[in-house]
């Protein structure tokens, strides 16, 4: 049989196409290696999995494999904190440090994929962008108080830095203060011209010439690190504003994170700020949504939901 050269070649591509997938695990540790084992599906895949110090006692039950590497050191994040941050340099880092990976993926422990992986790795191949990641360049309209800058200038104490409920008075105390800021009352620490700051998603699919990049950036720029020790959660700043600062000529999907985040409005407590648990209710626009992972699913909320999403990945 006559082969297609052409074909032939675009699968070995594709086959060789190294990735690094990078997960902040705090909870759930069968759903995450329920998530393993959808990535572990491509050979050409290594995992590395930071657990939260306060979750230490899941280690023990996360799946076990050559390609797996669970990080020794176990950061106490917390949300809209610094650690945030630090929990994501340090996949980036030891994922860098590790091996030469063609793409890095960060994600969370209650993630899934809705596509196989190989069509994840077939899309990185055929498109082979600088980065996927979700970002505006602030000062936005749509980012409150401050247009997302107040996040940086302000100096926030540890009492801000924690996730409230709607009616709990700090979260109106908060929005006092970054109100302050907004129109003029209070000042905030200036913040050096040469930067640009762009927000979007934490979580993104980016080259290793972003990495390269990102890494140089943080040896040339100590004072960039310093602006987020008290910001509030610097984590949906931070990144992107490096990949974009750094891109230059590079192109970039900059409003495709390839992971679909449902915000409507449909009923479910799940506290402020948190996106709504996956669930079969909705199926058909995760399915349409075209991209390849999804979060955040819940098996006590709609196991059903993950079953289908295992059945059409495994």
């Amino acid at each position: 049989m006559k082969v297609n050269k052409h074909f032939a070649k675009r699968n070995e591509e594709v086959n060789q196409l190294k990735i690094a997938f990078l997960i902040m695990a705090h909870n759930n540790v069968e759903l995450l290696n329920d998530f393993i084992q959808q990535i572990l599906r491509y050979d050409k895949a290594d995992i590395f999995v930071h657990v939260d110090k306060k979750a230490e006692n899941m280690i023990p039950q996360i799946k076990k494999a050559g390609r797996i590497h669970i990080l020794k050191q176990h950061i106490d994040a917390a949300w809209g904190d610094y650690t945030q941050i630090e929990m994501i340099h340090l996949l980036l880092d030891e994922a860098y440090r590790f091996g030469e990976y063609d793409y890095y993926s960060l994600h969370s422990g209650v993630d899934m994929l809705i596509k196989p992986v190989n069509d994840l790795v077939e899309y990185l191949s055929k498109t082979r962008k600088y980065g996927y990641y979700d970002c505006s360049k602030l000062p936005a309209k749509n980012w409150g108080h401050g247009g997302g800058v107040e996040r940086i200038s302000l100096k926030y104490p540890q009492i801000f830095r924690k996730r409230y409920q709607p009616w709990h008075p700090i979260r109106y105390i908060r929005a006092m203060y970054q109100m302050l800021y907004q129109y003029g009352i209070m000042k905030g620490k200036k913040l050096p011209v040469k930067y640009t700051f762009y927000g979007g998603s934490t979580w993104f699919t980016v080259s290793k010439q972003c990495v390269e990049r990102y890494f140089n950036f943080i040896k040339n720029n100590q004072e960039y690190d310093e602006l987020f020790h008290k910001a509030l959660m610097g984590d949906e700043i931070y990144f992107l504003s490096i990949f974009e600062m750094t891109r230059k000529e590079a192109v970039a999907e900059e409003k495709n994170c390839l992971t679909y985040i449902d915000w409507k409005q449909r009923g479910q407590k799940n506290g402020s700020g948190s996106p709504n648990n996956m669930s079969m209710n909705f199926l058909g626009e995760i399915e349409n949504s075209g991209m390849f992972f999804a979060r955040k699913f819940n098996p006590d909320f709609d196991s059903e939901v993950i079953q289908y999403f295992l059945n059409k990945t495994l």
